[in-house]
């Protein structure tokens, strides 16, 4: 039993990467994509389709990440989870579209479960006025 892959021994290699990542930037993402590619074969979700579309945009670019938020299973089931229209914020502030961005970041401010995920998205929000500098620790 030890010896087989489980979804806790994909989700450790996942939170291994992103704890030995030295700086946000230098997240080795292509490499998180792939253990969420597995995840996913192994025990689909519509978590970890999110979390598998936010790895694929940080790897592959902005609008790839916007177009894979859109093909996520039983999206509807995330329509209450304040990180799903952030991801959608966080790709369009990417691409240069702060306009939308800011109408992503301000429904999951609504959402937030918690004061910290209210204070997350109001930074992020900011990150949509003009002149901001981005926040990269999404």
């Amino acid at each position: 039993m030890g010896n087989e892959l489980s979804e806790y021994h994909l989700e450790a290699g996942i939170a291994a990467l992103h704890c030995a990542a030295p700086t946000y930037e230098k997240t080795e993402w292509a490499k998180i994509l792939e253990l969420y590619d597995a995840l996913c074969r192994f025990k689909p979700s519509p978590i970890a389709a999110l979390n598998r579309a936010i790895a694929l945009g940080r790897a592959l670019g902005s609008e790839e990440g916007l177009a894979e938020l859109r093909k996520i299973p039983d999206a509807a089931k995330l329509k209450d989870y304040p990180f799903y229209p952030a991801a959608h914020g966080e790709f369009h502030l990417l691409a240069g579209r702060p306009a939308e961005a800011a109408k992503r970041f301000e429904k999951a401010m609504k959402l937030a479960r918690s004061r910290s995920e209210t204070n997350f998205f109001e930074r992020k929000l900011k990150a949509c006025r003009p002149g901001a500098a981005q926040i990269n620790d999404c």
